[in-house]
């Protein structure tokens, strides 16, 4: 079984616009809102990929029926506390003639004590030997930064594989634990191991420093250069795709479930199920995110070399 953590409950808001003017009065030509957060993506995409998986978290009392709403249509399985209030609010500006995405994320309100230690408890005893769980998003008021760290090093003695995409403390604390796999863009990547320059060969470099460290694979992002993933023996590269962009949401969160839906067959073709995922993703508009066909036609697209 797959599991995925969520901790932050999260409402997206995307307005599309002709033309966003800033300091004018905009009227949207459409409003999409979603349940949504990243291990929410992350879930829909894999159930989306055939992979059974459950999520498990927390939603707000307000608001919450809209994520479970969103999962069942996926059918994605879930095991939600409930906490007061509403959940945070992320708003999406996609101007349609820059093809420019602004985002604005809130941070939400805390969230009772009682209803965090409930989850953790469930993270703690789901999870069993040969089973996948994937951290991934920023973690909410009341929880530490080494969270998702002290999780991994609880489920690792279990013989539980853990996926970790994060940034910032959150990263840092989570490397320590040695987790199966990350998915840093270049700028987190440089904020783990020196990165001595901004060649694909630099990369792949301070990719394998971070292997060396103890993680057993590392996939960095690289925008407009593409993908590259190693296990510190084997690196492969996978360029990126030229598709029409309706919207940037989500496209990480299906790397993610695109390589675990893809490890078993290595990570050469983890990498091009990742690259796969994610250029369907962003060809849909708000976090729509992939469908199975646009996938398939992708997937067909994506060349992987051996570096």
């Amino acid at each position: 079984m797959v599991y995925t953590i969520y901790f932050n409950p999260t409402i997206d808001k995307t307005l599309y616009f002709d033309r966003f003017v800033f300091g004018k009065t905009n009227r949207p030509q459409q409003v999409i809102l979603d349940g949504a957060g990243k291990a929410i993506n992350v879930s829909v995409v894999l159930s989306e990929l055939g992979v059974e998986n459950t999520c498990i978290g927390l939603v707000k009392a307000n608001d919450g029926q809209l994520i479970r709403d969103r999962l069942e249509k996926h059918h994605v399985h879930y095991d939600f506390e409930v906490s007061p209030g509403s959940s945070r609010l992320n708003s999406k500006i996609f101007d349609e003639q820059e093809k420019v995405i602004t985002e604005i994320n809130e941070a939400g309100e805390p969230i009772d004590p009682a209803v965090l230690s409930s989850v953790q408890k469930k993270i703690e005893l789901l999870p069993q030997q040969g089973d996948t769980v994937i951290f991934t998003g920023s973690l909410p008021q009341g929880l530490a930064a080494d969270t998702y760290a002290r999780l991994i090093f609880m489920l690792k003695q279990k013989g539980v594989r853990c996926v970790l995409d994060a940034d910032g403390d959150a990263l840092k604390a989570g490397i320590a634990q040695k987790p199966f796999l990350i998915k840093p863009n270049i700028d987190e990547l440089a904020a783990l191991m020196p990165l001595r320059g901004n060649k694909i060969s630099d990369i792949a470099e301070c990719a394998k420093m971070v292997v060396q460290s103890g993680v057993e694979i590392v996939a960095v992002s690289m925008g407009k250069d593409g993908s590259l993933i190693t296990d510190g023996t084997d690196t492969y590269l996978a360029q990126a795709l030229d598709v029409p962009v309706r919207s940037t949401v989500g496209a990480g969160d299906s790397m993610v479930a695109g390589m675990v839906s893809g490890m078993h067959r290595g990570i050469d073709y983890a990498l091009q199920c990742g690259v796969a995922a994610a250029s369907a993703s962003v060809m849909r508009e708000a976090t729509r995110l992939m469908t199975k066909e646009i996938y398939d036609e992708m997937f067909a697209k994506v060349k992987i070399t051996k570096i």
